[in-house]
């Protein structure tokens, strides 16, 4: 046996975890996370994306390259701020008991009524090339 076996299984893991960097990639997404709040702000100031990553780079508080920063923002924040701005509501049984909502207008019938169809579009004429052609009109 080697002396890797001499300390118990979860204190090697634990050095392991010490000495190793981690994915690279997560350290981009948490200082991205870091920052939703001040991105969540500006876009809602309607500053573009490139503007807020040159900003942050420009402030070194992410350090990843704009493509990866525009995926984590579509994907962590714009996402997360769509599901905020409309949250749904769960029916209870005590929501019943509730005065009713304003109805809601129906959709409108998906096809008119048979007398006011209107006529169908002529179809385009197909182009027929001449049976014997003049060749003074290509030239």
């Amino acid at each position: 046996m080697t002396d890797k076996t001499a300390k118990p299984f979860t204190e090697r893991l634990r050095d392991r975890a010490a000495s190793s960097k981690g994915r690279p990639g997560l350290a981009n997404r948490a200082a991205i996370l870091a920052a939703r709040e001040d991105i969540q702000a500006a876009m809602a100031d309607r500053w573009s994306v490139r503007q807020i990553w040159e900003q942050l780079v420009e402030e070194e508080r992410i350090a990843c390259g704009y493509v990866w920063f525009a995926k984590h923002v579509r994907d962590l924040i714009s996402s997360s701020a769509r599901s905020i701005a409309a949250p749904v509501e769960p029916v209870t049984s005590s929501d019943a008991s509730a005065p009713a909502a304003a109805p809601v207008d129906p959709a409108p019938p998906a096809d008119p009524p048979p007398s006011e169809t209107p006529e169908p579009r002529p179809r385009p004429k197909r182009f027929h090339h001449p049976e014997s052609p003049d060749m003074k009109d290509y030239l």
